[in-house]
């Protein structure tokens, strides 16, 4: 098949690179003495720390992410490699319960086990995962500008969301009869309105609600209606021990999380959500220390579902807080987003200055489910870049650096592990160390993505034509330098799912033993017939075809203007694509599609961002237009890449909207793509096939309609010194899970003898 065959090249250009390196190596005499400790490891990553480390709610860089599963331990599950689907931790959980009301409901009883701590030596119990699930989807974060984690399928979610939605311009005030309330100070006379005092509010209304970022406006309905009395205080409401507490002496909780005992936790899955492909995988928590990130709170459960209070019930308003928030997590000197100082994983942070983090062993860590340890007493983590990054490696620099993605840094990098030897200064130069390599296909893609509410990208045809413009195999062969494959739909050349269908991993189907019955054997053909069918034939291959391009545009009206342009209705197809800066993408994209666009009559500009006010544009964060030679233009593109989510479910890509459902982020209203998203959801574990056949049909539908273009899959490089034992980034999600059990040792272990850096031993 096609994929396979590809992956088949990709190594085959692997040993062809190394090969070429140790033949034509030429003599010289400059060598370097590069030392490297046995106590120590030194880790570089191409891409940049933000600092976002505490959870993927505040920021998703993959170097972000890497130290996260670094620092932070005892998930409630556990992603298993081959087919990428969960089940229950072991070493967090000693036992579960599963049980399921009339309604559909699932609960899950887990007991946790007692010897759970974290790097300060605190227990760990049943409420620090409740806290975790409750600190994630509290509404405070709006009023800091932050997407809260929703968590849709908990029992009861949307009742705690809306009970328990702050309004945004408040104080707290005692009232004469000695309880706390919420004076409002200022709102939203009209939807769009600017805000406006609330006595100005009151002349017209008592009656308001909130908006979707929690701020005070006319009420449409009685329907969630907030009452004002004349001085601007809610009525709806008073404060106990910092818990909202409503007229009959309600307040809100979340049912879907109940905290049993100390060391029992219940999760519950609302019937909505049933069946989902990933049921175990909703269940996803690690713990986070109540103590550092709210002190003065805690978590209660009454028997209908935990909830926030103060510690000290005395204190009538709420503890828990924007204000708290911003100086426990947000402060830059202290904050538990750059600095969290109590941990519950293998390493502790000991330090980070922006670029480099410093971690170190935490000794209280109990290991994994396979009974790994730490053993590399402490580790670097820090920047270099394609440049720099041999010479690095070459000099001792760094020990292992990971992800490595560009041709001609991978066949450098080949090079130094073939024969010692890397160009410093326009001169060859040896070095004494020897090193390794893995690598492993991405589970994402590289991919241009439309705002397709803009003039022209809310076209389907207008969006395939600009893909008919595009020489993806072009672009992918000079970008990646042929360790990356095009891809024609939403998915990576990594994914178990696209594995089954290119014949890279075995069915998940159990041969029947020898001599089973004639109908067993029968059933299994049969099975396998089936999964044989499956393929991804049906989507279609766009390529550079500028006569096609130009013929759909004449078709659905787009014709070319006085300037040569492609104009409709007075819309012309003068676009913005904006780019990560610093990304050579941008000669390929230039050479590949800019200019075929150009002779249909698109003028496609494109415009380098750096990399976080880009992902705040794509994410619809910043929507301030992009100044282009000094004009303030909108992005009608973005040029991007993303690795997926362990969960792979699209349908969390949509957004409801007044009218329609749309994919977030592009603004593409597809009502039969989410149910399709949504019908791959609702699969029932078990049934694997079944959800095969949906993800095909999701793809196809993705391929027609193209929110986004998809380019490239490729393949992850990681080089690192021989010293370096047992790192398995190859059946791992990140580097930082695959130095688990890793050591350094200058030891050559019996099974490794004869094939240290050979391209023989290359998995893909």
């Amino acid at each position: 098949m096609k994929i396979r065959n590809g992956i088949a090249w990709i190594l085959a250009a692997i040993m062809l690179f190394s090969f070429a390196a140790a033949e034509t190596a030429p003599e010289q005499e400059n060598t370097v003495e590069a030392a490297h400790s046995l106590e120590h490891l030194t880790v570089a990553s191409m891409t940049r720390m933000t600092g976002n480390i505490f959870s993927e709610m505040y920021g998703n860089a993959t170097s972000d992410i890497d130290v996260r599963y670094l620092i932070h331990g005892y998930n409630l599950v556990d992603w298993y490699g081959g087919i990428g689907m969960f089940d229950i931790d072991p070493t967090v959980v000693s036992g579960v319960t599963v049980q399921e009301d009339e309604a559909g409901d699932r609960s899950y009883l887990l007991t946790l086990h007692n010897d759970l701590v974290y790097s300060d030596g605190t227990r760990i119990t049943a409420r620090d995962y409740a806290f975790s699930i409750l600190l994630q989807i509290q509404m405070r974060h709006m009023e800091m500008g932050i997407e809260t984690d929703r968590r849709d399928y908990l029992q009861g979610y949307a009742d705690y969301e809306q009970r328990s939605l702050p309004v945004q311009y408040t104080e707290f005030v005692t009232g004469a009869d000695g309880k706390v309330r919420e004076k409002v100070l200022m709102g939203r006379p009209a939807d769009g309105a600017e805000l406006a005092e609330v006595s100005e509010l009151l002349k017209n209304s008592r009656t308001f609600t909130l908006n979707a970022v929690g701020e005070l406006c006319p009420a449409r309905n009685a329907q969630n209606a907030i009452h004002l009395d004349a001085d601007g205080v809610i009525q709806d409401w008073t404060y106990e021990g910092g818990v909202r507490t409503f007229a009959d002496g309600s307040h809100a909780t979340l049912p879907g999380v109940s905290v049993m005992s100390d060391n029992q936790l219940m999760i519950t899955i609302n019937h909505e959500w049933r069946p989902m492909i990933y049921e175990v995988g909703l269940l996803n928590c690690s713990p986070y220390p109540i103590h550092v990130i709210a002190p003065g709170v805690t978590v209660k459960d009454d028997g209908e579902g935990v909830y926030l209070a103060n510690a000290d019930m005395a204190a009538a308003a709420p503890v828990f807080s924007k204000e708290l928030l911003m100086e426990t997590v947000f402060n830059p000197e202290t904050g538990y987003m750059y600095h969290p100082s109590v941990t519950s994983g293998a390493y502790r942070m000991v330090s980070f200055d922006g670029t480099t983090a410093e971690f170190e062993i935490n000794p209280l860590y109990k290991g994994d489910q396979q009974g790994r340890l730490p053993k590399i007493p402490s580790i670097t983590y820090t920047l270099t870049d394609n440049e720099h990054v041999v010479e690095d490696l070459a000099t001792g620099k760094i020990q292992l650096v990971n992800k490595v993605t560009r041709a001609d840094t991978v066949a450098r990098l080949l090079q130094l592990m073939q024969n010692g030897e890397f160009e410093r200064d326009g001169e060859t130069w040896k070095t004494n160390e020897t090193f390794q390599m893995s690598n492993y296909p991405r589970t994402g893609l590289s991919f241009v993505s439309f705002r397709c509410e803009r003039p022209g990208m809310d076209s389907q045809a207008v969006r395939q034509a600009l893909a008919w413009c595009m020489d993806r195999d072009a672009i992918t062969r000079d970008y990646t330098g042929g360790f990356g494959l095009t891809v024609d739909s939403w998915y990576g050349i990594g994914q178990w799912m696209s594995r089954i269908v290119d014949g890279t991993m075995a069915y998940p189907v159990e041969e029947p033993e020898a001599g089973a019955a004639k109908a067993d054997q029968d059933a299994y053909d049969e099975t396998i017939k089936q999964w044989e069918e499956l393929s991804l034939v049906k989507l279609t291959k766009y390529q550079a075809e500028p006569e096609r391009a130009a013929s759909m545009l004449e078709a659905e009206g787009w014709k070319l203007n006085e300037e040569g342009l492609r104009e409709k209705d007075g819309q012309v197809l003068d676009l913005l694509l904006v780019y990560p800066e610093g990304n050579k993408i941008a000669d390929c994209l230039q050479s590949y599609w800019v200019d075929n666009l150009e002779q249909i009559g698109v003028r496609l500009t494109l415009q380098p961002v750096e990399m976080a006010e880009l992902l705040a544009r794509y994410y619809r964060q910043n929507n301030t237009p992009v100044l282009v030679d000094g004009t303030e233009r909108e992005p009608d593109m973005f040029y991007l890449a993303s690795n997926f989510e362990l969960i792979f479910d699209p349908a969390w890509s949509f957004v409801q909207g007044d009218e329609s459902i749309s994919w977030a982020h592009t603004g593409y209203a597809d009502e039969e793509l989410y149910k399709i998203a949504l019908d791959m959801r609702r699969t029932e574990p078990s049934d694997l096939l079944s959800y095969m056949k949906k993800w095909i049909a999701f793809e196809e539908r993705f391929n027609e309609t193209l929110p986004m273009i998809p380019i490239y899959s490729n393949v992850y490089f990681d080089f690192y010194i021989s010293a370096l034992h047992d790192y398995t980034v190859d059946q791992a999600s990140t580097w930082s899970e695959g130095i688990l059990g890793a050591e350094l040792s200058d030891e050559v272990l019996e099974e490794e003898t004869g094939t240290e850096g050979e391209a023989e031993t290359i998995d893909d």
